[in-house]
């Protein structure tokens, strides 16, 4: 729940609700994580400004990033370093590309070449079935825009770890043990 309140404007009140009926087992909050240093982390976002954000918090955390704007570059980049042995440990995805292809066509065509590999979806289209059902989509995690970097700590830690998936809501941050 969050609330805005402006003297002599009112009070906004708004109450963030999960978007899965998906059972999920409550975690404290991660205030720190530990980076896995050379991590390497690819992300699909096409608006700057979040690029921007990205990229500073995952270098300052320790990763090796690398931004493409479209989910076919996505796609091929994933390849490429592939082939060459050096492999994305993590893919963070956005669902939706202004006039390009999305997280959701390029995850199913990068697990149809690596079957273990594992990504984070972003959207703030929280009602949308890749979000609300992410491990069907392939994802093995959720975030919803927008979010805290402490979400996205988490999602990263949960994900990275061996059995972990993790789903954020605005409401709070969950991380599922399968």
């Amino acid at each position: 729940m969050t609330l805005n309140s402006r003297e002599g404007e009112g009070t906004t009140f708004s109450l963030f609700l999960p978007a899965t009926a998906e059972p999920v087992l409550n975690a404290s909050p991660v205030r720190s994580t530990n980076p896995v240093f050379g991590a390497s982390i690819l992300v699909l976002e096409d608006e700057l400004m979040v690029q921007r954000v990205y990229r500073g918090l995952l270098q300052r955390w320790g990763y090796d990033v690398e931004v493409v704007t479209d989910g076919a570059d996505a796609v091929r980049r994933f390849a490429d370093r592939r082939e060459q042995g050096r492999p994305f440990d993590l893919l963070i995805m956005d669902l939706t590309i202004a006039g390009g292809v999305g997280g959701r066509q390029a995850i199913t065509e990068i697990l149809e070449l690596d079957p273990s590999a594992r990504a984070i979806v972003a959207s703030g289209y929280t009602d949308d079935p890749a979000m609300v059902r992410f491990r069907d989509a392939g994802f093995a995690g959720a975030l919803s825009k927008p979010f805290q970097p402490n979400d996205l700590a988490c999602a990263i830690s949960a994900t990275l770890s061996e059995h972990g998936s993790f789903h954020q809501s605005a409401a709070r941050s969950t991380v599922n043990r399968t």
